[in-house]
C-alpha cells in the first residue's frame, strides 16, 4: 500500500516536471522569436495579391497596363530622395536635421523645408487640394500648414474647413496674427488673381463611399475593431478640387483587447484579450520557423488576414467608384504612404541602428507591432504589382523618424510635432514628393476598363488643368452658397 502511494507521488511528480519543462520550452521559444521574417512576409504578400488581382481582373473586368516604367521610375527617385539623405547635427545646439538627397528628384535647389514649400506652392498655384484619410493623412496636413508658418489653425480631424494658402507677402504677414472667426470661401478668380491654393481635410478612416449620403450622418461601428468609424462625405469634396491626396491606414487593434492594464508585466499577459480575436482568424500562412503557430505568428497571421480580406477589397472598390465618377477622375489623385509607430515612443525601448528590425519586432507591445506589421502590406501595393497604387513617398523610409522621439501614449504615436526631428523629416518628405509628382504631369496609369481609357487613380497629363477645373466647377455655386463658416 505504501509503496503504491510512493509510485503515484513520483508518478505525478515526473507528469508535472515534464509539464513545467514543455511550458518553459514553449515560453523560451517566444522569448527566442527576435525577428519577424520580413522575406517570408512579402513572399506570402505578393502571392495572395497575385491571386486577389487575378480573380478581380477575372470577375470584374479590371486590366492592368504592362508598361508601369514611368510608374517604378518615380517611385525609385522618391525612395532615392530619402535613402540617401544625411543626418547633420549642430555643434551649439545639438539639433539633428535630415537633408534629403535632392538630386534624385533631378532639383537643381535646396531640399529644405523652406525650399520646399516655396516649390509646392508655385505647382498648386490657383489649384484646390484636399487631403482624405485618417488621423494620419491629418496630421500631414498639419504639418503642411505649420510649414507654411501663416497662421492656419485647425479645431481637429472633424471640424476642418478649409485654409487659403500660399498667399502673396504682404497678405501672408496679415494672416499670421491668426485667422478670422468667420472665413470665405475664396473664388477661382481670387485664386487665379493671388497665384493662392485651397487646402482641405476630409476625414474618412475607410475611404467609405456609400449609396446614399445620410450613412455619413449614422453612427457605424466597425465591426472589426468594434470602434466607432469616423467618415465624412468626402467624395463630394474630391469633386470640387482638381488635386486629391488620400490614403487608407492600417487598422486599430480591435476595442476588445484593450482590457488590460498598460503596466511593465502588461506584454506578458497581452494573449487574454487577444486571445477571441487570434482564434477567429482564418489564416494560417505565416509559421515559425520550427513549423509551430507562436502568438507572435498568429499575430501577424492577424494583421495579414485584415489587410487581405478587409482594407485591400475595399480599396479596390473605392478606387473603381472614383474611376467611374466623371469629375474625379479628371483630377490628380495621389496615395500617401504610412509610418511605422517606433518602439521608443510606444514602449520607451532604446534604439538600435537596425530601425526595420525593431518596428517588427516581437518585443514590442503587441497592439504597436499589428500595426507596423500592416505597414508592409500596405507597401506592397506599389508599382510593378498588380495593385500599382502610386504611393506619393514610402514615408516610413525615413529611418531618421525613429528612435528620436520621447515616449508617449500609443495613440500619439503616428504624430511627431514640426519642431522634432521626425517632425521636420516628414515635412520635408511629404512637400517635396508632393511637388515632385504634380509639377511632374506625366500620364500614370493604374487600372484601365476594356472598354475606356481614362484612369482610375494616377497623374494624368491634364492634372489641373482647364478639364479638371471645369468639372470643379460645377460644384462651386451650390458650394459657395455655404462659404460663410465658422472655424
Amino acid at each position: 500500500m505504501l509503496r503504491s502511494v510512493k509510485l503515484k507521488r513520483r508518478y505525478y511528480a515526473i507528469l508535472l516536471a515534464v509539464g513545467l519543462y514543455l511550458l518553459l520550452c514553449s515560453f523560451s521559444r517566444e522569448a527566442s522569436q527576435d525577428s519577424i521574417d520580413l522575406d517570408a512576409l512579402n513572399r506570402i504578400l505578393d502571392g495572395k495579391l497575385e491571386a486577389y488581382m487575378r480573380e478581380v481582373r477575372d470577375t470584374k473586368g479590371y486590366l492592368m497596363l504592362n508598361d508601369t516604367t514611368h510608374l517604378e521610375a518615380k517611385q525609385k527617385a522618391l525612395a532615392c530622395f530619402v535613402d540617401k539623405g544625411t543626418w547633420t547635427q549642430d555643434d551649439d545646439s545639438n539639433r539633428l536635421t535630415y537633408q534629403p538627397d535632392n538630386s534624385c528628384l533631378q532639383k537643381a535647389n535646396s531640399a529644405s523645408l523652406q525650399a520646399s514649400v516655396t516649390d509646392l506652392c508655385s505647382t498648386i498655384s490657383s489649384k484646390k487640394v484636399l487631403l482624405v484619410g485618417s488621423e494620419a493623412t491629418h496630421h500631414l496636413h498639419t504639418l503642411w500648414l505649420d510649414a507654411l508658418d501663416e497662421g492656419h489653425t485647425c479645431l481637429g480631424p472633424e471640424f476642418c474647413t478649409f485654409h487659403h494658402v500660399c498667399l502673396p507677402p504682404a497678405m501672408r504677414t496679415a494672416a499670421s496674427l491668426g485667422e478670422p472667426r468667420f472665413k470665405r470661401l475664396p473664388r477661382d478668380q481670387d485664386l487665379a488673381e493671388l497665384g493662392s491654393a485651397l487646402v482641405r481635410f476630409s476625414l474618412s478612416s475607410s475611404l467609405l463611399v456609400p449609396d446614399s449620403p445620410r450613412v455619413y450622418s449614422e453612427v457605424r461601428v466597425d465591426a472589426r475593431t468594434g470602434v466607432r468609424a469616423r467618415d465624412s462625405n468626402w467624395l463630394e469634396q474630391a469633386r470640387r478640387s482638381q488635386v486629391v491626396v488620400m490614403n487608407r491606414g492600417p487598422l486599430p487593434a480591435p476595442a476588445a483587447t484593450y482590457n488590460v492594464s498598460d503596466g511593465p508585466d502588461a506584454l506578458e499577459r497581452w494573449q487574454v484579450p487577444w486571445r477571441g480575436v487570434l482564434e477567429q482568424i482564418a489564416t494560417d500562412d505565416y509559421v515559425g520557423s520550427d513549423g509551430r503557430l507562436s502568438r507572435i505568428d498568429r499575430l501577424v497571421n492577424a494583421a495579414l488576414d485584415v489587410t487581405l480580406r478587409s482594407m485591400l477589397p475595399e480599396v479596390i472598390e473605392t478606387l473603381a467608384l472614383m474611376r467611374e465618377d466623371d469629375v474625379v477622375s479628371k483630377n490628380s489623385l495621389i496615395w500617401h504612404g504610412a509610418w511605422y509607430k517606433q518602439p521608443r515612443c510606444a514602449s520607451g525601448k532604446p534604439s538600435s541602428s537596425n530601425i526595420l528590425s525593431e518596428v517588427l519586432s516581437p518585443s514590442l507591445d503587441p497592439w504597436t507591432l499589428y500595426h507596423n506589421l500592416q505597414a508592409p502590406a500596405l507597401k506592397r501595393l506599389s508599382p510593378g504589382k498588380d495593385v500599382s497604387l502610386p504611393n506619393l513617398t514610402a514615408l516610413d523610409r525615413a529611418k531618421s523618424v525613429a528612435s528620436l522621439e520621447e515616449r508617449r501614449k500609443r495613440s500619439d504615436c503616428i504624430r511627431h510635432s514640426g519642431t522634432s526631428p521626425g517632425g521636420r523629416v516628414l515635412q520635408v518628405v511629404f512637400l517635396r514628393s508632393l511637388d515632385f509628382l504634380l509639377a511632374s504631369g506625366s500620364q500614370q496609369y493604374l487600372y484601365k476598363w476594356p472598354s475606356s481609357d481614362l484612369l482610375i487613380m494616377g497623374m494624368t497629363a491634364s492634372a489641373g488643368g482647364s478639364e479638371a477645373q471645369e468639372a470643379a466647377n460645377m460644384y462651386d455655386n451650390s458650394e459657395r452658397a455655404y462659404s460663410m463658416t465658422p472655424d
